[in-house]
């Protein structure tokens, strides 16, 4: 495949010829040139493949623009003179000949103005979100856009044109948002584009939400840390609420700010359905500006007050979904370790002896057993021939489970004690018995890397303070329930000890051998 340079002439249906005299920029998998048109010098744009963009996906993404910009026109779209798929001129790239854009994009313009600290007016930003409307709306009458920012609008003269459909989707398709690398730009992605989705309609006004945002504020609705990593821009778009608008733009109309904040709802279905609707809020906001009567004041308050009470309805909402995907994502962490480090070695340990012995007497295993709930209750039994069973249950720690608040007064204490081994947290605990009541604990502490360490507890009575009451058969396991109390106690001056031992696979399966023998 050809690449194409300063210089280099491509061709239209039409027999035209046009000579690439300028480089604009880099953009989605491609690069822009400037092109005159030979015989009029009329000015286009030429968009071509990238060469080092080598990745099959990457060539399907471009030539997914090629296939998309055929079908879409419309006055705030930019307009495509000419798409060449590679078939026509075998000797020539793939490339697109498109309307120039001689007034840069809509980044440039959001730039300059906040350098300059000039907010846009209430005229202008209706002007530009009819526009923006007016192209979305007849994208997404055949496609989800899927990246959607100021750089994918284009000025040309004073009308916006939107552009760049190389991440586009046909929007009846029950496809993923992301199908390869760069499924969108992290900055603009809707909450539900991070989980990989479907595509919808409700994906692209989240993404011109944010832009209608910026336009009304000159800020970014999320509050950001130096790092501007994708973890970052993921955390806000699914966890963060927005910051008010009138917090940056206090002349803003709270009727103006609730379509905003509308576009920009955690939950798809909490947002505009369709364009139309954006279409009507914006209008009946301009009626009623333009019939203001002697109320008006009263309402705007009343208004102003329901935006605070949504934005701290998505702030409380946002707090409960992120502490539950936390617990979730903390449940697989510590249900791959258990079955990993401990159920897997069993099973192919008791499976090794029952291949060794002849007999009928053999050992079966249940599959591992989950209990519903945020505790990842996990269950596993051994059975031998005369029902006698070997049973482990694991279960996850919660430090929140352990938290205690003390009031007194205007003054709030809050105790945190959650089980430790040596001043680290301790993330998981195992119990694991025999039908005779003998047994030892596991516990999983947490360090520095991700995964956390196992521990053998090996329990004991304290004899200079066992009473006869008190007394457990050696060698016990605390039972999962005292468990996480235990772990506290028996590091101090207590009834029982317990000797902690750093997990080996060896030293484990000894233990299980010496309880099935009992058993």
């Amino acid at each position: 495949m050809e690449v194409l340079y300063l210089g280099s002439i491509v061709k239209d249906d039409k027999g035209e010829e046009y000579s690439l005299v300028k480089f604009l920029n880099n953009g989605g998998f491609g690069c822009v040139f400037l092109a005159e048109r030979i015989s009029d010098k009329m000015c286009f744009a030429v968009k071509t493949f990238l060469p080092v963009f080598k990745d099959s996906k990457c060539v399907d993404a471009f030539r997914n623009e090629i296939a998309m910009s055929a079908d879409i026109s419309g006055k705030n779209i930019i307009r495509y003179e000419y798409v060449h798929n590679g078939d026509t001129f075998k000797e020539l790239p793939l490339y697109i000949i498109m309307e120039y854009a001689d007034n840069g994009t809509l980044r440039d313009i959001l730039d300059e103005r906040k350098k300059l600290n000039k907010l846009f007016s209430l005229d202008e930003l209706i002007n530009i979100y009819k526009q923006l409307i007016s192209g979305m709306e007849i994208i997404n009458s055949k496609l989800v856009h899927r990246d959607v920012k100021p750089e994918n609008i284009l000025i040309c003269g004073k009308i916006l044109k939107i552009t760049d459909f190389g991440l586009a989707k046909i929007s009846a398709e029950n496809t993923r948002t992301m199908t390869f690398k760069g499924g969108g730009t992290p900055l603009y992605m809707a909450p539900e584009a991070w989980d990989y989705s479907k595509n919808t309609i409700q994906m692209d006004i989240y993404s011109m939400g944010i832009i209608f945002y910026e336009l009304a504020t000159l800020h970014y609705p999320y509050a950001l840390n130096s790092s501007n990593s994708n973890d970052e821009y993921r955390s806000c778009h699914l966890y963060s609420p927005v910051t008010n608008p009138q917090i940056y733009n206090s002349n803003l109309n709270p009727s103006f700010v609730s379509i905003i904040n509308r576009m920009l709802e955690k939950k798809p279905k909490k947002r505009f359905e369709k364009w139309s609707d954006i279409s009507e809020a914006l209008e009946k906001f301009i009626n009623s500006e333009q019939m203001a009567n002697e109320y008006s004041e009263l309402v705007n308050t009343l208004v102003s007050s329901k935006n605070i009470q949504n934005i701290e309805k998505q702030r409380q909402e946002s707090i409960r979904i992120k502490k539950e995907t936390e617990q979730t994502e903390f449940v697989k962490l510590i249900k791959s370790q258990i079955v990993n480090e401990i159920i897997l070695p069993l099973q192919e340990f008791i499976e090794d002896v029952n291949l060794k012995y002849s007999g009928d007497d053999k050992f079966a295993y249940t599959p591992l057993g989950e209990n519903a709930g945020k505790k990842c209750s996990l269950i596993w039994r051994l059975l031998s021939s005369n029902n006698n069973i070997l049973q482990i249950r694991a279960e996850a720690i919660f430090k929140e489970d352990y938290t205690d608040v003390y009031e007194k007064g205007i003054m709030t204490r809050t105790i945190i004690n959650n089980p430790k081994y040596k001043n680290n947290d301790v993330i998981a605990c195992c119990e694991i018995t025999n039908s005779i009541g003998n047994g030892f604990n596991l516990i999983l502490v947490q360090n520095d890397d991700l995964y956390g360490n196992w521990y053998i507890m090996d329990n004991h009575n304290n004899f200079s303070f066992a009473t006869s009451d008190k007394e457990r058969r050696e060698p016990f396991a605390f039972s999962i329930n005292e468990l996480p109390k235990e772990i506290n106690l028996v590091q101090i001056t207590h009834l029982y000890r317990a000797d902690f031992l750093p997990f080996e696979t060896k030293a484990f399966l000894e233990r299980i051998q010496l309880l099935i023998i009992n058993i």
